[in-house]
């Protein structure tokens, strides 16, 4: 009902819906994180993280299992994402805006630099947004505070660098231009939500020289630290699930052996037997 109604009262360059699309990925955002941080939290608030680390499986195997969760969270918030995104390619495709007389760099809407963008934001932030909860759940004791401690970290992340880099440098530098100094926009990537606005502006003040070297250049640094993460998780589950170093071994072996025994047709099984 909310979309109907900001979509019934939008404007041509579909100013209305960005606000829409704030919401959207706050609450994404704040869902991911919890989710992602109770995974290993709440079994320790449960007192159930003995049980599961005395099962045969190894310390990856569990953070996979329990990650599927997560991704199906993902996969039904791409819902409500693309809806928006939808909307916003077609009101803005085609149609004239009332602020590019005022950019003469301004190249205008441009379809597949949006589409991209917005799916690489989709892509790679929520993931990121995922692993590194779970990095904040694997070291805090409980549950409260690992969400407390993962929304707090993502706050800090889009935040910080825009008020405490961004900003001063923009004040100092400011020139008679209408955008700020193009290192100092450089310098707003340090924020993961910069590029999302840069887009939803369509990159009319920000960046507007070179949206797709900025986008490929943020999305693969943004990549990279996903990779990081995601490999520190994997890495040091068992230190960090408290598992012992035979333990982990011992399931190693287990899984091993298993394979192996499956391996093994059952003819030559039979073949043994006699």
């Amino acid at each position: 009902a909310v979309l109907c109604l900001m979509i019934a009262f939008a404007a041509l360059d579909a100013e209305p819906l960005i606000p829409l699309l704030i919401l959207v990925w706050i609450v994404a955002l704040l869902m991911v994180a919890a989710q992602s941080a109770s995974l290993i939290a709440g079994e320790r608030s449960n007192q159930t993280l003995e049980v599961l680390c005395a099962t045969p499986m190894t310390g990856r195997e569990i953070i996979r299992q329990k990650m599927r969760s997560v991704w199906r969270l993902i996969f039904v918030l791409l819902v409500p994402f693309y809806t928006i995104f939808l909307f916003e390619c077609s009101m803005k495709w085609r149609m004239p805006d009332r602020y590019a007389q005022f950019y003469p760099n301004y190249r205008g809407f441009s379809l597949s630099l949006y589409l991209v963008c917005a799916t690489l934001s989709v892509a790679i932030y929520l993931p990121l947004c995922a692993w590194l909860s779970l990095l904040i759940g694997l070291k805090v004791r409980t549950q409260a505070r690992a969400i407390a401690g993962s929304m707090a970290a993502i706050l800090g992340w889009c935040v910080v660098p825009m008020v405490f880099l961004a900003m001063p440098l923009s004040i100092l530098f400011r020139g008679p231009s209408p955008q700020d100094p193009l290192f100092v926009q450089y310098v707003e990537l340090t924020s993961p939500a910069a590029i999302i606005g840069g887009n939803e502006q369509s990159f009319r003040t920000y960046l507007n020289g070179a949206p797709w070297v900025v986008v490929i250049v943020n999305f693969i640094w943004y990549g990279l630290v996903l990779v990081v993460i995601r490999g520190l998780c994997l890495k040091y589950v068992d230190r960090l699930l408290g598992r012992s170093e035979d333990m982990s071994l011992g399931a190693d072996f287990d899984n091993l052996m298993n394979s192996r025994t499956s391996a093994i047709p059952d003819g030559s099984a039979a073949h043994g037997e006699e």
